[in-house]
């Protein structure tokens, strides 16, 4: 079943390949402010903190409305290069109720994990080993979660579903798919990687 899915998201990408590359240089451009301003914050250290959070959530939100015009595009076709572009920007807004709330809660979740694992890892004594064990546990929770945003976005831009049912749903469906996910989750990490180091070379010839 899932790998049904699968090739046929596969196929579908391949005919709307044109789409999808216009589609990611919309997202792109969405990224450029947060990188400008992390580049050359000239505030103090807290407004650029907020300044800073406040252009990572747009490019959260972008991230939404970037599966809202490909799931418009795979549903009805052929769709000209400037609709896509108002659905884009149309999206931002429409969904940025749900994004704010899923926004934070992921900060919530990563700050919670965060402390737990810094209090785990410096156990003293003989509850250094127990404290390495519940590091590891936390750490394949955080990777859960991030998986489970594999389904949360696409599930995120249906009408009839709130963003609790959504959580819900994505949960039960990684908890299905499990190998699946897995798969999705480290070809997504590989290709970040490898886009990455090819930003960070072009940069620098």
């Amino acid at each position: 079943m899932v790998k049904k899915i699968l090739l046929k998201i596969f196929w579908k990408a391949y005919d709307n390949i044109g789409k999808i590359f216009y589609v990611s240089i919309l997202w792109f451009v969405s990224t450029i402010p947060f990188f400008l301003f992390t580049t050359y914050s000239p505030f103090t250290q807290i407004l650029n903190m907020i300044i800073s959070l406040f252009f990572v959530l747009l490019v959260f939100i972008s991230t939404i409305s970037s599966f809202n015009v490909m799931s418009i595009v795979t549903r009805e076709g052929h769709i000209e290069q400037k609709k896509i572009y108002q659905i884009f920007y149309s999206g931002i807004p429409k969904f940025f109720n749900k994004g704010i709330v899923l926004f934070f809660i992921n900060i919530a979740i990563f700050f919670i994990m965060f402390i737990n694992l810094k209090f785990y890892l410096y156990l003293p004594g003989a509850l250094k080993y127990l404290g390495v064990i519940l590091s590891g546990i936390i750490f394949w929770i955080l990777i859960f979660w991030v998986m489970l945003h594999i389904y949360i976005f696409p599930l995120l831009i249906k009408k009839d579903l709130s963003l609790w049912r959504t959580i819900r749903t994505a949960l039960l469906l990684t908890l299905d798919n499990i190998l699946a996910s897995f798969g999705i989750f480290a070809i997504c990490i590989l290709l970040f990687v490898v886009l990455t180091i090819s930003i960070v070379v072009f940069a620098f010839l």
